[in-house]
């Protein structure tokens, strides 16, 4: 198909075919594996600025003035307008888009093919590959169906003249200009394309396409188009507001899903906490027992022996009447009790050492050492 000397050598074209049922708009928008994609492209053929085909614009044999017949759509006879088929379709939108959003651009594409009575209709959106804009064709009715999923370049192809002139254009023999098309079978005789648009930015078109060379569209078919388009814009929003929504809330039940761990592995670590706490309690009610229990030994080794001999020396005195006291006796209770009140110092040291308050914990450790010391020997 190509002239030699031609600058930019044409490249064989190729459709992709099935697209997943039930996709959302972002995953039809982000998906990279659909278009008209150049290939077989060699070092040899490639241009002149070492740039691959698909950074460049291909070459086209004609040009876009030549492929262009818009101004039939106003010179034609105008079939009558069926009101009746057009408000049916539109009422079938509109209950697909309440009970089944999903499919409603496949619904639109059946509803352009059925108004306009087209061989081809579909819906092309504006997307994005690797940084590289182009068109891709999430819905196709007719002839064409089995090329869902398929798609033409954002800067050399009918869709993209569409949005760069802002106005539905007629197209005749789209493969003089766009040589991808001569590929894809049935061929186009015309082609209606009208754009649509959310908050003042182009986002797809949605065209008809007529293979019969009988089928001329007029201004009857563009108007049921620019009518259509309304709804095209009104159904992507939807679409768009669907796909945020379910992104929140995915985003939310990960959200949730991630405090559920954090609880769990929360409960558990406090779980872990309380058990050490109630070793720790334990032990230390264990050690306050224990030390009770030599805290009493102590009294009654040590106390209750000296105040066992004073008892039995005043005992002893008493038993001998007035007067009749004995020097020893009451030398012994002395001596007991100065033993009485040095261990009575000392135990009441061990409790808490008076220093440890006054001179710190270092001077406290060497008195008590130094105390061990001596009462050990």
């Amino acid at each position: 198909m190509c002239k030699r000397g031609n600058r930019y050598p044409c490249t064989q074209a190729k459709l992709s075919h099935v697209s997943p049922k039930n996709e959302s708009l972002a995953e039809i928008v982000n998906r990279g594996d659909v278009g008209l994609r150049g290939e077989n492209v060699t070092e040899s053929s490639l241009p002149p600025n070492g740039k691959g085909i698909e950074s460049s614009v291909p070459w086209a044999e004609v040009s876009l003035e030549s492929i262009l017949c818009t101004e039939e759509l106003r010179r034609r006879p105008s079939r009558p307008p069926d009101y009746q088929k057009e408000n049916g379709a539109l009422l079938a939108l509109s209950n697909v888009l309440a009970d089944s959003p999903r499919t409603v651009l496949q619904t639109l594409a059946d509803a352009i093919l059925e108004v306009c009575q087209s061989g081809s209709a579909g819906v092309s959106l504006l997307t994005t590959d690797d940084g590289e804009k182009r068109f891709s064709w999430p819905a196709i009715a007719g002839m064409w169906k089995q090329h869902i999923g398929g798609g033409t370049p954002r800067d050399f192809g009918p869709c993209g003249d569409v949005l760069d002139r802002n106005a539905p254009l007629l197209f005749h023999h789209l493969a003089r200009r766009y040589t991808y098309f001569q590929a894809v079978t049935p061929a186009v005789e015309e082609a209606l394309l009208v754009p649509f648009y959310v908050a003042g930015k182009a986002v797809g078109t949605i065209w008809a396409v007529a293979h019969d060379p009988r089928r001329k569209f007029d201004g009857e078919d563009e108007r049921v188009m620019l009518s259509l388009g309304t709804f095209a814009s009104s159904a992507y929003q939807i679409l768009a507001s669907l796909d945020a929504l379910n992104l929140e809330v995915a985003h939310r039940e990960k959200a949730e899903e991630s405090l559920r761990l954090s609880n769990v592995k929360l409960e558990s670590l406090i779980e872990k906490r309380t058990s050490a706490l109630r070793r720790l309690t334990s032990n230390l009610l264990q050690s306050q027992d224990e030390e009770r229990r030599r805290f009493g030994r102590d009294l009654h080794d040590s106390i209750g022996q000296y105040l066992t001999v004073i008892k039995m020396d005043l005992d002893a005195m008493n038993g001998l009447g007035q007067g009749l006291a004995r020097p020893e006796l009451i030398s012994e209770c002395l001596h007991a009790v100065d033993e009485c009140l040095k261990e009575t110092r000392t135990i009441s040291y061990l409790l808490h050492p008076p220093l440890l308050d006054e001179a710190g914990f270092e001077s406290a450790a060497r008195w008590f050492v130094d105390g061990f010391a001596q009462r050990g020997g």
